[in-house]
């Protein structure tokens, strides 16, 4: 996130409220991240996309929210999160900003702060 141009801060940990890391863009737009890390197989479902939609904007404030896996999302995760505005970063969506150097805004489809 520092590297695409945010302020990046890791809140993770004991009474993080669902969020792991918070970050703020250069027009003061907070993005409220999730992150979880999976074994082979296995996928991020629901109850993960809840927690931070209840807690990033009250907690937080933050403007956007977002879930990010070295894994996948099962079928209703990737629904609920399209239907509340969560962004997904999957295995693959994270192989293409880390590895392939894609743009934050590109790969989760957010608008560039003005």
């Amino acid at each position: 996130m520092e590297r695409d141009g945010l302020k990046a801060e890791v809140i993770g940990g004991r009474g993080d409220q669902a969020v792991d890391v918070l970050a703020v863009d250069v027009a003061g737009q907070r993005i409220a991240v999730q992150c979880k890390h999976t074994t082979r197989g296995r996928k991020v479902d629901s109850k993960v996309l809840y927690q931070i939609n209840g807690t990033a904007q009250a907690a937080y404030g933050a403007n956007e929210s977002m879930v990010v896996t070295n894994g996948s999302f099962t079928r209703d995760a990737a629904a609920w999160g399209a239907r509340h505005g969560i962004r997904l970063i999957d295995r693959e969506t994270l192989t293409r900003w880390s590895e392939d150097a894609d743009h934050l805004y590109q790969v989760a489809d957010l608008e560039l702060p003005i």
